[in-house]
């Protein structure tokens, strides 16, 4: 038995593949205690034993949003202390003078300067001294913290003296994190804050993960990383800064095996849950890859798939700001108490809510496995803010959809039209709780003409998280005039270092890994590189002109006199694990009161007569057309007025603009 889960802000999502290949879903509130909601699933679904469990994180994400990791201190150069606060010269607000630089997970009091001095080349100008290393660890063993960050000058090249404080930190059972182990690359505040991140949420990750496998009969275990692959605990809970896109990089990688599946090239996903909404592409088949970004304005630089997110979720709260305008978000309802309809005490107005209220979700239907919406505890919230703003209900609410879809286009920008990228190329494919509901009005602002709604979108960033590979990736830092020769050495320890990652027990034997690599290269000068894919037999040569045609592509133009200068190998190592069906997602009996025949009046702009249909009962090559309302049992789809949609032969619901 298989289960995949994903714990999000306001829904923990489930899907068991059972030993007879059936397949069943649940979603239900997350909990205070994450992996309490994860177990009371479970025990709901009579599941007592599980073969592998494959589960998508928030618990390092939330620890740095709400700033409750581990006391951390850090550890660098003599003359270095203060390079976390200096940061970079660019100012988040070029002509505020008030503004104030984002605060750091580390305190000053906390920093201790050690008298080392490692060369850029490597070589070692002032040597360690063992005394001051012993003296220092056990200082901070007396002050209790409970992480160290060891960031040293110029370790991502010589990494012998962080080794030294490792050691005498490890001899002290001091959990701590080594920069030249989390970040091997050169630009040290880049590579000091990352390591100062992984510091300060691993600990916690660690005893998440200890309390979540203790409360289950377990196989295996595999943990989401950013990259869109998973790792077992065992190669994930010193790395934890891998895993804070964990839950929104399942999505991205179920979409990339549904357009694979579905004949679909490039897409732009769109998953939007209960407190936030997350969004990718995918090019040519492939989600798209970033390897650094920031928390909170600080720098993180780690494998990750490319999303952005924005704070639009269904428990979003419709507000009034000091001038009297709508707003929506980016605060939430969260799980509890949630939107007002849940009846769980909330009595703000939320996005929920106002689907609810515009006929958008069906009267009687129910979220999850227990909550039951309650429509009148919706008009008594929306009441309470058009009171105040003078609206009517129905403008109240058509204003707050229509903001909330704005919101969301915002992402696709960034993702696409800002980087010369035409949206209008791609399909949208909507998933999570709400995204169906709003993928038509978000197409429709940003140019889309084609939405394809995927099998069981409730869940289905479960679904990606149980059905991802495992993969981890590596990353060599190259001298900048590098050999073909020095390269493929490098690659061949990158590859032994990543197997023991993927495939600690040998279990694929080499023939089952599969690897990528890359060589970052620059012109000489630039401050930026470019990732160049490398195959196996290719010379510096081939490397350099693909360099080229791909600056050219990029940027506009190139330069073929210029030097090239290597910057970083990075290495991929994947192991396949076998995907679930799209055809064999659960189509599950709804139990709730909705009168499917009755065809009630939803808002658009004005109210219209609107079909409502239970999307079980629509099989392969069904059409219809807007208004449409298609409801299961996690999800609920909006086919608006000037859409036309059709059944695929995996149970998709293709949409396009008549």
């Amino acid at each position: 038995m298989s289960v995949g889960t994903d714990v999000g802000g306001t829904f923990t999502d489930i899907i068991v593949q059972m030993t007879d290949g059936s397949v069943h879903t649940s979603k239900v509130p997350t909990t205070s205690s994450p992996e309490q909601g994860i177990l009371d699933a479970l025990m709901e679904m009579d599941i007592v034993q599980v073969g592998d469990m494959s589960h998508g994180t928030t618990v390092c994400t939330n620890a740095l949003i709400q700033r409750t990791g581990t006391r951390t201190a850090f550890i660098t150069t003599k003359g270095f202390g203060s390079l976390l606060f200096i940061g970079r010269q660019d100012r988040p607000s070029l002509y505020d003078w008030s503004v104030a630089r984002p605060r750091h997970f580390v305190e000053k009091e906390d920093i201790f300067e050690i008298d080392e001095r490692i060369g850029p080349g490597g070589e070692i100008l002032r040597p360690i001294d063992e005394d001051e290393v012993d003296a220092l660890a056990d200082m901070i063993k007396k002050k209790g913290f409970g992480s160290v960050a060891v960031c040293l000058l110029n370790s991502y090249i010589e990494p012998s003296h962080e080794t030294s404080l490792g050691d005498a930190l490890l001899s002290r059972k001091i959990e701590h994190s080594l920069s030249h182990v989390i970040d091997r690359e050169f630009r040290e505040y880049e590579r000091f804050s990352t390591t100062v991140i992984n510091a300060y949420v691993s600990p916690l990750l660690s005893d998440y993960i200890q309390r979540l496998r203790s409360g289950m009969a377990c196989g295996s275990f595999h943990l989401m990383l950013s990259n869109g692959g998973v790792l077992s605990p065992e190669h994930v809970s010193d790395i934890g800064v891998r895993t804070i896109l964990s839950g929104p990089a399942g999505g991205v990688s179920a979409t990339a095996s549904f357009c694979a599946t579905a004949g679909i090239r490039d897409a732009i996903t769109l998953d939007m849950g209960g407190t936030s909404a997350d969004v990718a592409t995918i090019v040519e088949g492939t989600p798209t890859f970033r390897s650094e970004s920031d928390v909170h304005g600080l720098p993180v630089r780690t494998p990750m798939v490319d999303i952005e997110t924005v704070g639009a979720g269904g428990g979003s709260l419709v507000w009034l700001d000091d001038g009297g305008a709508l707003r929506v978000g980016p605060m939430s309802a969260g799980a509890d108490p949630g939107p007002a309809c849940y009846g769980k005490g909330g009595n703000e107005l939320t996005i929920t809510d106002c689907n609810l209220l515009a006929g958008r979700i069906p009267d009687g239907i129910t979220f999850g496995s227990s909550i039951d919406l309650e429509i009148g505890l919706a008009e008594a919230a929306a009441a309470s803010i058009a009171e105040v703003s003078g609206l009517e209900i129905d403008l109240l609410i058509t204003g707050a959809l229509s903001i909330v879809d704005s919101n969301m286009v915002k992402p696709i920008r960034t993702l696409t039209v800002s980087r010369g990228i035409d949206p209008a190329d791609f399909t949208l494919i909507p998933f999570g709780g709400s995204g169906p509901l709003h993928a038509a009005g978000v197409a429709e602002e940003i140019g889309i003409s084609m939405v394809v709604i995927p099998p069981s979108p409730g869940t289905f960033s479960a679904f990606g998280v149980m059905s991802s590979p495992v993969m981890f990736d590596d990353v060599v830092p190259l001298p900048h005039d590098a050999t073909m020769n020095h390269i493929t050495e490098q690659l061949n320890d990158s590859k032994t270092r990543c197997a023991r990652r993927v495939d600690p027990d040998g279990a694929a034997e080499g023939d089952g890994i599969k690897y990528e690599a890359w060589v970052e290269m620059c012109y000489h000068g630039q401050s930026y590189e470019l990732r160049v894919p490398v195959a196996k037999g290719e010379d510096l040569g081939t490397l350099r002109t693909r360099f080229h045609r791909m600056h050219e592509r990029l940027y506009g133009h190139s330069n073929d006199e210029l030097i090239v200068e290597t910057v970083n190998l990075r290495t991929r190592a994947s192991v396949d694990r076998p995907l679930v069906e799209f055809g064999s997602l659960p189509e599950t009996t709804y139990t709730s009161a909705i009168d499917i025949a009755s065809s009630p009046e939803v808002l658009f702009g004005a109210r219209q007569r609107t079909k409502v249909l239970y999307r079980g009962s629509l099989k392969a090559g069904k059409k219809g057309k807007g208004p449409a309302v298609i409801y299961e049992e996690n999800s609920t789809t909006l086919v608006p007025p000037g859409w036309k949609y059709t059944i695929g032969d995996l149970g998709e619901i293709r949409m396009v603009r008549s």
